[in-house]
């Protein structure tokens, strides 16, 4: 399966340019989607489950144009958005059983036996009485990925599913979408850098509606090798290192700043050379965007 996205172009009303001929060929497995807040990565995703319209440019799925046949689409996605709002005095099972009803699976008994299938493999088989108001937010995300699964769909979309969950849940939705993806397509949208890094062989940065890079993010890392370069600096001598260095990352270790700068030669003044990881391909990728790029865009 293929999802073939060209030039896709989208400006709201307000001059926002969202989307700034975004091109890319996404084929089945985890693909991470990587930007930070504002970057359109929303936009694009809305777009892809057919919810929004676009200025230009086109989007097929294995040569199906998803624009000219968006019933025929929407029966092959699942979508969780960014903001999954559920009613809080239903239960999970009664729910997900209405929501199998939305996306048109009538029979009765196949509705029952995909609850209980999709309850018992998010893990939510046990509480599946109890009211989704007293879910947690891990509980949440989860039954957001099993209403996304309901018709076993063959492009499932996420945009920032572990945002404000705690390690454990986080650690457990990342097992789930790896289970999940197999022979499907499966798009991670977030601004996480950790969890492109862990669940995804293949992936894109989004910086003001472009994209910045598309990729593996071991050919991401590469082209880094040899030019990252680290010093741990005393707080009150940050501002100097900001005027004489270009300072990729800086972050807080025992009291001291560890600072990444990036530099093609050895910048010297006791930095080190160290391994380039995704976090430095990005935020190398995002400062660069912010000094090169002008104007904005926003997912709204």
């Amino acid at each position: 399966m293929e999802l073939e996205i060209k030039n896709l172009s989208k400006t709201y009303n307000n001059g926002t340019k969202a989307l700034d001929a975004i091109s890319l060929n996404i084929t089945s497995g985890m693909f991470g989607l990587l930007g930070p807040n504002g970057a359109g990565k929303s936009t694009l995703m809305r777009t892809l489950a057919t919810l929004q319209k676009v200025d230009s440019g086109s989007v097929k799925v294995d040569k199906i144009d998803i624009f000219k046949n968006e019933f025929e689409i929407r029966k092959m996605l699942g979508y969780l958005p960014q903001d999954f709002g559920v009613f809080p005095e239903m239960s999970a099972e009664e729910m997900l059983d209405y929501i199998a009803s939305l996306k048109g699976i009538s029979n009765r008994r196949m509705r029952k036996e995909s609850v209980k299938y999709l309850l018992d493999r998010t893990n939510l088989f046990n509480v599946r009485k109890n009211k989704l108001g007293t879910f947690s937010g891990g509980m949440k995300q989860r039954f957001g990925i099993a209403q996304a699964l309901l018709g076993d769909p063959k492009i499932i979309i996420v945009d920032e599913p572990t945002a404000g969950l705690d390690p454990e849940e986080r650690n457990r939705f990342h097992n789930l979408l790896s289970e999940i993806s197999g022979d499907k397509i499966v798009i991670l949208s977030t601004h996480i850098v950790d969890d492109v890094r862990v669940l995804c062989s293949k992936m894109a940065i989004l910086h003001r509606g472009k994209v910045c890079f598309s990729g593996s993010p071991q050919e991401s890392i590469s082209d880094l090798q040899g030019k990252i370069w680290e010093k741990e600096i005393n707080r009150n001598e940050i501002e100097e290192y900001n005027n004489n260095y270009k300072i990729i990352i800086s972050r807080m270790l025992a009291g001291k700043i560890v600072i990444h700068v990036l530099s093609a030669k050895n910048p010297g003044n006791g930095f080190k050379s160290v391994t380039p990881d995704l976090e430095d391909v990005y935020f190398t990728i995002i400062k660069n965007g912010k000094d090169n790029t002008e104007g904005g865009s926003a997912d709204v």
